[in-house]
């Protein structure tokens, strides 16, 4: 189980149960769990940024079915987007878009 799950099920159930105990039970540090804590809003923000990213690369995609990743970072940065080779990589296969062969 993803350490993430983990600290939600912490979360949740840290009202009835103190967090030392449920900590040790999930197998994870007490200071890893209040550190997710404490980025919460960071991840949700990343979220929401890594959502307007991929609907400009959907958009882009849709466009020109041919544009991989190379292709689709210099579209990006045309449009205003200064975003990493890697992330458009890896959003990219997130999203299960390829570039069709000419």
């Amino acid at each position: 189980m993803k350490k993430a799950i983990r600290f939600e099920i912490i979360h949740e159930l840290k009202e009835t149960y103190p967090v030392t105990w449920l900590t040790e039970i999930a197998e994870v540090q007490r200071s890893g769990y209040y550190k997710w804590i404490k980025t919460i809003e960071v991840r949700e923000k990343k979220k929401e940024l890594d959502k307007g990213l991929m609907d400009q690369m959907l958009s882009i995609h849709l466009k020109h079915k041919e544009f991989g990743y190379p292709r689709m970072v210099t579209a990006l940065k045309e449009e205003g987007f200064e975003v990493n080779h890697k992330k458009v990589y890896r959003l990219m296969k997130v999203m299960d878009i390829q570039s069709k062969i000419r």
